[in-house]
């Protein structure tokens, strides 16, 4: 159970904003290939978004109204098609993988713990929430294992 217990603290704890970090990386290269003005500051508004339920979208939706707002529609569409196609698709992609990698946690165990955890607990429940959820999960099978609960018969 210990073993178990610490790869889930891990994956949640190191792998949320490990997730937030690439997706940022992700979106800086838009910023600078764009010219977005403070392409650092949306760099850490995305990092910082990347760990929320909504996600990205917070970050590079207002980048690309403010292209539209200043006439540079093109430069608007392009930050939208490159962050709802490249930065989405690539940040499931990699939130899958990290996830089974570091602790076997399911995207959904990440995502429902996220929400609930910004809700009970503020800002640290990025973190908690999700450890909360895998450790409610872990328990019941526990549970489940320790009084033969799969096949009795």
């Amino acid at each position: 159970m210990r073993k178990e217990l610490n790869s889930l603290v891990i994956s949640n704890a190191v792998g949320i904003p490990l997730i937030g970090f690439v997706q940022a990386l992700i979106g800086l290269v838009a910023y600078l290939v764009l010219g977005v003005s403070e392409p650092m500051f949306w760099f850490v508004i995305t990092w910082l978004t990347a760990m929320l339920p909504l996600g990205a979208f917070i970050a590079y939706v207002p980048i690309a109204l403010l292209f539209f707002a200043n006439g540079a529609d093109w430069k608007g569409v392009v930050m939208l098609a490159y962050g709802f196609g490249v930065m989405g698709t690539l940040e499931h992609l990699f939130r899958f993988w990290l996830q089974k990698k570091l602790g076997d946690v399911h995207p959904l165990i990440t995502g429902l713990g996220v929400i609930i955890g910004v809700e009970l607990f503020g800002f640290i429940g990025l973190i908690f929430g999700p450890i909360l959820i895998s450790l409610f999960l872990l328990l019941i099978k526990v549970y489940a294992n320790e009084f033969n609960l799969r096949k009795r018969a």
